[in-house]
């Protein structure tokens, strides 16, 4: 697909782009949407912003149809933090932006989660 999109409580629409798919073949969609829902739920009860969320969450989906089956797909916390942190440095060397040029929302490359948090299974 083409990303999420969210419709904010106050009304803003966020787009978030997919996150690209690890070893490039979707293998399963099983639990890809448990996966990018929990992903988005830990991270706003952990406080994070809406675009972080998103963020983070098509990263878990992204994770869980790349294997077979619903509960071998759900990715841990340090599976998806791995993926965001190898996607932002992808598309920082092909885009050749400097890291200073990131949206000052998110608190590091695409971080979701501070590092500083338990790592458990989402």
């Amino acid at each position: 697909g083409d990303g999420a999109v969210l419709l904010s409580a106050d009304g803003r629409v966020l787009r978030q782009p997919y996150v690209p798919v690890p070893g490039g073949i979707v293998v399963d969609d099983t639990a890809a949407g448990d996966a990018f829902l929990a992903a988005f739920a830990v991270a706003i009860v952990e406080g994070e912003s809406e675009t972080n969320a998103l963020r983070f969450a098509a990263a878990a989906g992204a994770i869980a149809v790349s294997r077979i089956g619903a509960v071998p797909s759900l990715p841990t916390r340090a599976e998806v933090d791995a993926l965001l942190e190898e996607e932002t440095r992808t598309s920082l060397d092909s885009a050749s932006i400097p890291v200073q040029a990131q949206s000052s929302e998110s608190s590091g490359p695409y971080r979701a989660v501070p590092e500083q948090r338990p790592m458990r299974n989402i």
